[in-house]
């Protein structure tokens, strides 16, 4: 138990708060809207999407 103690005391674990810090920002609405978007046809977008955004 000892050899294990002295071959694991100078390494350290990342904390649960540097790992919290390391990630990415959630996309933004453009970026999610764009990639939505980037599914549909014109057509779609010009029929359907707008009647959904003027209700």
């Amino acid at each position: 138990m000892d050899l294990i103690r002295k071959t694991f005391s100078g390494i350290t674990l990342p904390s649960a708060t540097n790992r919290r810090h390391r990630r990415k920002p959630p996309p933004a609405i453009p970026e999610i809207l764009e990639l939505i978007f980037s599914y549909l046809n014109d057509y779609t977008i010009r029929h359907s999407v707008v009647l959904v955004c003027r209700q």
